[in-house]
C-alpha cells in the first residue's frame, strides 16, 4: 500500500473530531491554542517501532501555554491516543514515536498575589493570554485588574479614593493619591524609583485611553500586538514595585 507520508493540514480539526467522539473534549481548548511541529524521523521499524514495516515514525512537539500543557501532560495517554486517530497511519503512513511538551517562548509576567476574588480570576486569565502570546486580548483584563489593585491598597491604608459623590477617582487618580501616600511617609528610598512611581500617573492616565479605544473592551481598532506587550510590562512592574513596598494598615488603638 502506498502512503502520502505528508503531516495532514486539517490536523487540528481532525484532532477535535476525534475528541468529541471520543469523549475527550479535555482537549479542545488547549491543542487549539498549542502549536504542533514534527519531524519525520525514517522508517518506523528501524525508528524502534515494530509492527510498521512502511510507515515512516514522526517526533512531535508540542509548544503551549504552562497551564495547556500541564492538561495534556497530565493526561498523556489519552492525548497520544486522540492525536493518533487525527493522524490517520493507513492514510498517511505516519506513526507518532516521541512527544516533547515545550512551553512558549513567549514573554510571562508575574502580577501580585492577593487573597482578593476578583483579581485571583484574572490574575491567571491574563498570565494565560501573555504566555499564549495574545497581549492585546490581556489589555482590557489587566486594566480591571490594576484598578482593582490600586483601590485595594488604597482600602487597606485608609487612604480616600471616592469623589464628594461617592464616585471612585480614575486609575491615575488613584496612583497620584498613592504615590503622595508612598512620598510623605518615606516608603520609597531612591529619587529614581520616585521619580518612575510619579511617571506612572501619566501613564495609567494613558491606559485608561488604551483600555476604552484600543481593547477588545469595546468594538475598537486594537493595539498591535508589540506595543500590547510594551504595556503589559510596564503595567505590571508598577504593580509589582508597589506591592513591595505597600504601606502596612494604620494600627488603631
Amino acid at each position: 500500500m502506498s502512503y502520502n507520508y505528508n503531516f495532514p493540514e486539517d490536523f487540528k480539526a481532525l484532532f477535535a473530531k476525534y475528541a468529541k467522539a471520543m469523549k475527550m473534549e479535555i482537549f479542545l481548548e488547549p491543542i487549539k491554542r498549542c502549536e504542533i511541529k514534527h519531524r519525520d524521523v525514517g522508517y518506523a521499524y528501524y525508528a524502534g517501532i515494530c509492527g510498521y514495516w512502511d510507515f515512516h515514525a514522526i517526533d512531535v512537539d508540542i509548544f503551549g501555554a504552562e497551564t495547556d500543557l500541564e492538561i495534556i501532560e497530565d493526561n498523556k495517554p489519552n492525548f497520544v491516543q486522540v492525536f493518533n486517530r487525527a493522524l490517520d497511519p493507513e492514510t498517511t503512513g505516519l506513526v507518532s514515536r516521541e512527544f516533547l511538551f515545550l512551553p512558549h517562548d513567549k514573554p510571562t509576567i508575574n502580577l501580585p498575589e492577593k487573597p482578593d476574588p476578583t483579581l485571583e480570576t484574572l490574575r491567571p486569565e491574563i498570565t494565560a493570554l501573555i504566555e499564549e502570546g495574545k497581549p492585546t486580548l490581556a489589555l482590557d483584563r489587566l486594566h480591571t485588574f490594576t484598578t482593582k489593585f490600586l483601590r485595594t491598597i488604597c482600602d487597606d491604608s485608609q487612604i480616600p479614593i471616592k469623589k464628594s459623590n461617592g464616585d471612585y477617582l480614575p486609575l491615575h487618580s488613584v496612583m497620584g493619591r498613592l504615590c503622595n501616600h508612598y512620598e510623605e511617609n518615606n516608603l520609597i528610598e531612591s529619587e529614581f524609583s520616585l521619580r518612575a512611581l510619579k511617571s506612572s500617573i501619566s501613564l495609567l492616565e494613558a491606559f485608561n485611553d488604551i483600555r476604552n479605544n484600543k481593547s477588545y473592551a469595546h468594538d475598537n481598532p486594537v493595539l498591535n500586538k508589540v506595543e500590547s506587550e510594551f504595556v503589559v510590562e510596564i503595567v505590571s512592574s508598577v504593580l509589582n514595585l508597589l506591592n513591595a513596598v505597600k504601606p502596612e494598615p494604620p494600627t488603631w488603638s
